[in-house]
């Protein structure tokens, strides 16, 4: 069980659009790029706060004047969960909250108590409980405290938002919660040289792609990286630096003279930065698919998801089938290219999944391969279609296609 807050509390403030005027003060104050609204699944207005890199969103959902404020905090430490109440209380002077004592609230203590010291003590002692938890478990198959979306691969006993831990680290923090400190990026109160080394890490391990930014969100990660580095440096130039992938991430982007301006290391080992390995993404119905972790990713509001980079890029969308079909044949209906390609056919039992190869052909600028395929899982459909322009991609397009899951799969 993860360590956080669930607090309500219900606002005093004579404002029609409560959730507008939250809204606008969170984009003043945190940058707008940190601040999405949406809709929850019970119907309820919703903005989501990117407090840090390595944590789940913090939720505030509304309804009239009551107020849900819901966060993992865990995930990245003490230092985080005390800003995170620091932030609730600004909200509760701005909007004159009041909060009430009929929720979870703050199992950690810390909203009512402000003690930091047991805080830090809280969370250590939640990590012992958690390290025992994963000792048992197989090597390789534990990911802790990452996004759910995304499965990660690398070599240790296990993945942390700070790179991937071996075995004789879980024990030694089973025995000795103190020594784990290390997994948090927020350990101390206050944003101190750490704080922004733990930013810094937590965006190269888990979000940065190891070659140029294609987009503007991209590019403000990458800056907010650099800045989080160079702020670290500037408090605390003592700290161990992530130098060799500092220099890297700087040359990809042309920017040579910073990157000589910086000690020559030897980068770490393993490499920081999940992203260099493929990467296991959650698709849209519950299905997952294996792409490149140097992809960028877009999932549209019609439950479309598209993965690009180079000539290569992955669409995907899937629907639940209610037309009463027995058998995947019947869900997939006619093949619109048949006749056309190469074709190819996997799955067993109730999973079966079939792909077609084609060259499209146009311009000189324009030709491409084409790998469409329909998989179904009764009543569950998922229509996956692969491009690439280049001729050797072609086992690239094929081992993506066949490393479609679903839960729903016999074994």
């Amino acid at each position: 069980m993860a360590l956080g807050l669930l607090l309500r509390g219900v606002s005093s403030l004579p404002d029609p659009d409560l959730v507008a005027r939250v809204h606008a003060f969170a984009r003043a104050r945190f940058g707008g790029g940190f601040v999405t609204r949406n809709v929850d699944e019970a119907g309820r207005p919703v903005l989501y706060l990117d407090l840090h890199p390595a944590a789940e969103h913090v939720a505030l959902a509304f309804e009239g004047h009551d107020l849900e404020i819901a966060a993992n905090t865990s995930t990245v430490g003490p230092g985080y969960h005390a800003h995170v109440v620091d932030v609730v209380d600004t909200l509760a002077a701005a909007f004159r909250i009041t909060w009430r004592h009929d929720a979870e609230g703050d199992v950690t203590g810390y909203f009512d108590n402000r003690d930091f010291r047991h805080l830090q003590q809280e969370m250590l002692g939640w990590l012992g409980a958690l390290t025992n938890a994963v000792l048992p478990l197989a090597s390789g198959t534990v990911q802790l405290a990452l996004p759910a979306t995304h499965t990660f691969e690398s070599v240790g006993h296990a993945r942390t938002p700070l790179g991937p831990r071996e075995r004789p680290w879980f024990e030694r923090v089973a025995e000795s919660p103190a020594s784990g400190r290390d997994f948090f990026a927020w350990w101390e109160k206050g944003e101190n040289a750490e704080h922004y080394l733990g930013v810094a890490l937590s965006l190269l391990w888990t979000t940065v792609r190891w070659r140029p930014a294609v987009s503007e969100r991209e590019r403000e990660l990458r800056e907010r990286t650099f800045g989080a580095l160079s702020r670290a440096r500037d408090l605390d130039p003592s700290l161990r630096f992530p130098f060799a992938e500092w220099r890297e991430l700087l040359a990809i982007d042309g920017r040579n003279r910073e990157a000589d301006a910086l000690p020559h290391a030897d980068p770490a080992v393993p490499a920081i930065g999940y992203r260099r390995n493929p990467v296991r993404v959650s698709m849209p119905g519950g299905w997952s698919l294996r792409i490149p972790g140097n992809f960028a990713e877009e999932l549209d509001d019609k439950g479309t998801f598209c993965g690009w980079h180079g000539g290569r890029t992955v669409w995907f969308t899937s629907f639940r089938y209610e037309g009463g079909a027995r058998s995947a044949e019947e869900m997939w209906g006619a093949d619109p290219d048949e006749g056309e390609g190469e074709t190819f056919t996997t799955g067993e039992g109730a999973f079966q999944s079939r792909a077609r190869l084609r060259r499209v052909r146009g311009g000189e600028e324009s030709d491409c391969w084409i790998l469409r395929t329909d998989s179904a899982l009764p009543p569950q459909i998922a229509i996956c279609t692969i491009s690439f322009t280049e001729d050797h991609d072609r086992a690239w397009a094929l081992e993506t296609w066949r490393s479609l899951r679903h839960p729903g799969q016999a074994g």
